[in-house]
């Protein structure tokens, strides 16, 4: 796992030693790279770099600004003089002064002699002073001298007081150190610091100190020390590579002995060998150091481990068994042994007979024989006994043999399993063998068979030792025979790719973590066949005049997409109506797969009865496209076509994987998108296709389809729609019903039936997909929905339904419906709205309780804003079902924002909690708080991670996360708050051994790469701050958003955009305001005619241009990529590039939806050279 780390110090200058705690390192994480990057930043206030202003009045002071007194900067004497002189108490380079007075005279202290400066900067006495004005309504400037104190007097011929305010020196961090607590610095830096730089890689330092350090609520608090010997503000990166290492084996017991008989499993406890694994984990080592002492046998039939059983059969004076063997291979044995069920150990007269078959039956004739012992029971586990035979027995290959089981006194019990091999089943006889049946257990159940492995002693030293991962049937066997050469089991057992295995597979799989569960839930399965984007590069368009294709003069590909749809509108016909006429076409040529031009265009013309194709674009398209092909109205008569529509393809029917239940009979399609409602030109845009519902007459049309739940789970549901007619009214939130639909009427909704086992209904949930609250909307014009729903008992099946009972077109697109460990909504609060009482904005599923927050917003990442400067405490809370003694993992990124002075040292962390910024999770049993709340500070100095990890409380149903700033206080910033359900995996793992003996297993570790946590957006800068402690009038709004950033394209050349190329961008820079940027053509007016390019192919130009300036590609989470090219992230796969990021999926798609609208407007060579640092800047 890659954990970042980012501390803003632009705000909180420091000099000596400033400690950042680190507070996300897990528990047991095993360092395997760390680095820590410090960066030099310039304070808010500051005009010039390093720059550092002294003010001698606190109710002077401004953001930025450093106020005098704390810093030990001294003024003499404090009031306006005609004579002053400032000691800095140490060595610092001079940048300005402020005051008023008018012009002075500068001294700077050579060592306990002041020395006048001269005009020129030097210490010439022959020249005139240096003239320091401070009537200036700005700072005056000072010579960069550097020195401990200054002292400036009143200039020749004035007679004003001079009244010193503040001043200004430069200090660039110095001599700058980093160490870790207490221990010596790893990594100095002499001289000063003025560029970013990183340190050397310190991971082992870092693991060492781990070592002593004491994990607290699931996480270590690592104090990360930073060093300056002079005034410093530094941003400081850290990057932490991190594995976890767990220890199995409790503290108190380093070493287990494991006791063996004939079952093949160790005698003791099987907890003290169980994972405890993390769920999502990789596991990158496992293993344990194993010695012990065999016997020489070993199991040569049979399987060892635990078997499942169904029944004991009695043995006893009155009842003898007997089990058929045949085996493939001829084998010798030594030994037998057998399951006993409770029987007594030490029971005496049992003895086991092997015997010829007659016929399906034990002939009576005995081959050898021996006496069974029974040893002691393995807890929780059967009875073993074994006869050792009195010489070596071979069962030779194919022949059937009998093991007759007696007992001469007292009852025994051998374990049995249905029968499921041709042949004969275990036998009973009563008679003491004369007759035998098959034999049946107390209900009836036949046929059967006995249970039994045959044991032989080798030539050759084989290792007697496995592994059993997991339980059976799902179990890993991990087989150690590479270290028989060894002559003894003495050896290092490594597991870790089996274990890895095994937490990926179905049997350590949790309802609860199966990833998304619908199919085709883009809809865009099976594949469309419409050419339309191939041949015209959009999905539809109307024209008078003409459309112009792409290039064409290397044929295409139309072996699968391969129908256009033209509307006809001709003039009008006798009646005054102006009739249309729709065709379908078939482009492909004789090879679908190379289809030419002149095909295409054919085809086009027989279709249509008329020739309206031809080939290039003499009249309305550019030269460098002579290479395409036309479609063209053709007159002005009544039977001439007077306009073309290339129609958005769409197709009736079902998409795969969806379904109509019985009581719909609306219509369900689907279609290209974007494509309007109505008939318009549409820019170009990523092909997209979605699903279209619409009801017929009073029968709602409804796509179904039905997914497994699990109990205990939370599913995250989401979805884009659009809703033809509809929209809310900006200002109440209200729906806005289309024309003509009657109110009360029933709504465009979702569904979601929870169903039993047998597909009977146990609740039901549905929302009006337009009711107010929680809307995020898309760049693509779909309006996106999120959802947290959970299955109530005895549900185990979903059934998703989107239902639109009226007559009006329903789009759907990108549904996903997933289970989610994430216990809270809108937990990076992206998502916002209006509280329908207060009218001001809320982070959706969120409640605000009191005092002031506020949506801060840079870039295109949203923040929450908690304000300390309101008349009450800015609390706010969500509350989320949990489940009493289950695991789960906290996690809050959150930045203080402190006012025009930092608190100086560590003064933020001694306050009690009552008074800081914090988050409070308290337990609710009902409506009662139950154990006691966990209290997170969020306002100290270190690391914006903030983590907790516990046990929810026993009567726990519900906890309630609280966000709290205290009033009077300074500010807070969040931008994640993450409750994850975090129960591990419970992995047993048993040593099984052939041939009884002792085994001891020490250093059993398993080491795991843990899954990426959650991020909060990136946040690049601190942000404002209030100019003044004076609190706001109470009525003051509350900002909705910050306005919208500037394209990272918008200075891009304007050649660039698709379909511009070097002619059409040579007759833009020639305009009377010349063109030359994608900014300027997306703002060249309308009505501007352009000669040497038509009017319609100017406007798409536009367009095009204005899409580009308008993509929100969100791309700051994914500035850990920035040198990567947009070719390669288009083509990466989302979850690899969520797993990479530590981003959730559903943001990287969006990110690749707005790539691939990029792709398509772009000069494709323009798009391949771009990174994704274009895309930051």
């Amino acid at each position: 796992m890659k954990l970042r780390e980012h501390y803003l110090g632009g705000a909180d200058p420091f000099e000596g030693d400033r400690r950042l705690w680190l507070k996300s390192l897990p528990a047991g994480a095993r360092v395997t790279a760390a680095k820590i990057t410090l960066t030099p930043v310039t304070g808010p206030s500051a005009t010039e770099p390093f720059e550092e202003t002294f003010v001698f009045s606190p109710s002077a002071l401004t953001d930025g600004e450093l106020l005098a007194a704390d810093w030990g900067v001294t003024r003499t004497p404090s009031t306006a003089s005609a004579v002053v002189e400032i000691d800095f108490h140490t060595r610092s380079t001079l940048a300005g002064v402020t005051g008023s007075g008018g012009v002075a005279n500068l001294q700077i202290d050579m060592g306990g002699v002041y020395v006048g400066i001269a005009d020129d900067g030097t210490m010439a006495p022959n020249r005139p002073p240096l003239p320091v004005n401070l009537s200036l309504p700005q700072q005056a400037p000072l010579p960069g001298l550097t020195t401990g104190k200054i002292r400036l007097s009143r200039g020749q011929g004035n007679t004003n007081n001079l009244n010193i305010t503040a001043i200004a020196i430069r200090s660039v961090p110095a001599n700058v150190s980093v160490r870790l607590g207490d221990l010596p610095p790893f990594w100095t830096q002499t001289g000063e610091l003025a560029t970013p730089q990183t340190s050397p890689d310190f991971a082992a330092l870092l693991n060492a100190f781990l070592t002593t350090a004491t994990a607290e609520n699931g996480f270590y608090a690592v104090p990360v020390v930073v060093h300056s010997d002079t005034i410093a503000r530094l941003d400081v990166t850290l990057v932490v590579d991190l594995v976890v290492e767990q220890r199995v084996l409790p503290d108190y017991l380093p070493t287990v002995s494991l006791p063996y008989g004939y079952s093949s499993l160790p005698g003791i406890d099987g907890s003290l060998l169980t994972i405890q694994a993390r769920r999502r984990a990789n596991i990158v080592a496992a293993g344990a150091a194993v010695q012990g002492t065999f016997e020489g046998s070993r199991v040569v039939f049979g399987k060892i481990g635990a078997s499942e059983t169904i029944a004991s059969l009695v043995i006893s004076p009155e009842r003898t068994l007997a089990q058929p063997v045949k085996l493939a291979v001829e084998t010798p044995a030594t030994a037998i042994d057998l399951p006993l069920a409770n029987t007594q150990p030490g029971i005496a007269g049992l003895h086991l007979a092997i015997q010829e078959d007659a016929d399906g039956k034990p002939s009576g004739t005995v081959l050898t024989s021996a006496a069974v012992v029974v040893e002691k029971p393995v807890p929780g586990s059967s009875v073993w006994g074994s006869a050792a035979l009195p010489a070596e027995f071979r069962f030779e290959q194919n022949k059937r043999y009998w093991l007759v089981l007696q007992s001469v006194a007292g009852n025994a019990y051998w374990d049995v399993q249905p029968h499921e091999l041709a042949g004969p089943a275990l036998q009973a006889s009563a008679d003491g063998g004369f007759s035998w049946r098959t034999a049946s257990t107390a209900s009836g159940i036949r046929p059967l068979a006995a249970l039994f492995r045959l044991r032989f002693t080798p030539d050759r030293f084989t290792v007697p030792l496995e592994l059993q991962i997991g339980n059976e049937p799902d179990a890993r066997h991990v087989r150690f025979d590479r270290f028989a050469p060894l002559g003894r089991v003495e050896f290092n057992a490594d597991f870790g790719r089996e274990l890895d295995e095994y937490l990926h597979s179905t049997a350590a799989a949790s309802p609860c973590d199966a990833g998304e569960l619908l199919v085709n839930g883009a809809f865009d399965q099976p594949p469309h066949e419409d050419a339309t984007r191939r041949i015209f590069g959009v999905d539809a368009a109307t024209t008078e005049f003409c459309i112009c294709s792409r290039d064409l003069s290397r044929g295409l590909d139309l072996s699968r997409e391969r129908y256009l749809t033209l509307t006809l509108v001709f003039f009008q016909d006798s009646d005054g109506n102006p009739p249309d006429r729709a065709v379908t076409i078939d482009c492909a040529g004789a090879n679908p797969a190379h289809t030419s031009r002149a095909e295409i265009i054919r085809a086009i013309n027989q279709t249509a009865g008329r020739p309206i194709a031809s080939e290039g674009c003499n009249l309305h398209c550019p030269p460098d496209e002579e290479d395409s092909l036309q479609l063209c109205t053709s007159g002005e008569s009544e039977e001439d076509i007077r306009a073309i529509r290339l129609e958005p393809w769409r197709q009736t029917g079902l998409p795969q994987g969806w379904y109509q239940p019985l009581e719909a009979a609306g219509s369900v399609g689907r279609m290209k998108w974007p494509t309007a409602f109505e008939n318009s030109v549409e820019p170009l845009s990523a092909e997209q296709v979605v699903a279209v519902l619409q009801a017929s007459g009073s029968q709602p049309a409804i796509l179904a389809q039905r997914v497994p739940v699990g109990p205990g789970c939370v599913y995250l549901l989401r979805f884009a729609f659009a809703a033809e007619g509809f929209h809310n009214d900006p200002d109440t939130g209200a729906v806005v019903l289309p024309e003509g639909v009657p109110v009360g009427i029933e709504l465009p909704r979702w569904e979601v039936h929870w169903l039993d086992a047998q597909g009977q209904l146990v609740q039901q949930e549905r929302q009006d997909l337009l009711a107010s609250g929680g809307f995020q909307q898309e760049a693509d014009g779909l309006t996106g929905r999120e959802l947290r729903l959970a299955p109530p008992a005895g549900a185990t099946q979903a059934e998703l339904r989107f239902v639109q009972p009226i007559e009006l077109r329903l789009a759907l697109d990108d549904v996903s419906f997933q289970p989610t460990v994430e216990r809270l909504a809108n937990h990076t609060f992206q998502q916002w709205e209006t509280d329908e009482t207060t009218r001001l904005p809320t982070p959706g599923a969120w409640t605000r309780q009191s005092g002031w927050l506020e949506l801060e917003q840079q870039q295109a990442e949203r923040y929450l804003r908690l304000r300390g400067s309101g008349p009450e405490d800015a609390v706010l809370y969500q509350r989320t079902s949990v489940n009493a003694g289950e695991q789960y993992e906290l996690r809050v990124i959150a930045w203080p924002i402190w006012g025009s002075t930092p608190p100086p040292g560590d003064q933020a962390d001694d306050r009690p909690p009552s008074l800081r910024a914090r988050l409070e999770l308290r337990w609710l049993a009902g409506s009662s708080v139950t154990g006691a709340p966990i209290l997170i500070p969020l306002d100290g100095r270190g690391f914006p991670t903030h983590t907790w990890a516990g046990n929810a409380p026993t009567g726990a149903s519900a906890a309630e996360i609280r966000l709290i700033q205290p009033q009077g206080g300074d500010d807070l910033l969040v931008g994640l708050v993450s409750f994850v359900s975090a129960n591990p995996v419970t992995v047993p793992l048993t040593f099984l051994a052939e041939a009884p003996g002792e085994l001891t297993v020490a250093d059993l570790v398993i080491v795991y790469d843990p899954p990426a946590p959650p991020q909060a957006p990136l946040l690049t800068a601190a942000p404002a701050q209030f100019q003044t402690r004076t609190l706001p009038a109470p009525s003051a709004p509350v900002a909705l958003a910050a306005p919208a950033p500037r394209s990272p394209l918008a200075q891009r050349a304007v050649a660039e955009v698709s379909g511009v190329g070097e002619n059409y961008a040579a007759i833009l820079r020639s305009l009377p305001a010349p063109v030359t940027t994608i900014a300027e053509l997306a703002a060249l007016d309308v009505e501007t005619e352009i000669a040497g390019i038509p009017r319609s192919r100017g406007l798409a130009l536009k367009a095009a241009a204005e899409t580009l300036m308008a993509i929100d590609f969100a791309a700051a989470p994914f500035a850990a990529l920035a040198n990567e090219t947009l070719e390669d992230l288009l083509g990466a796969s989302p979850a690899g590039l969520a797993a990479r990021t530590g981003q959730e999926q559903a943001r990287v798609e969006q990110f690749q939806r707005s790539l691939r609208t990029l792709r398509l407007l772009l000069d494709l060579e323009v798009f391949r050279t771009l990174r994704l640092v274009d895309l930051l800047q």
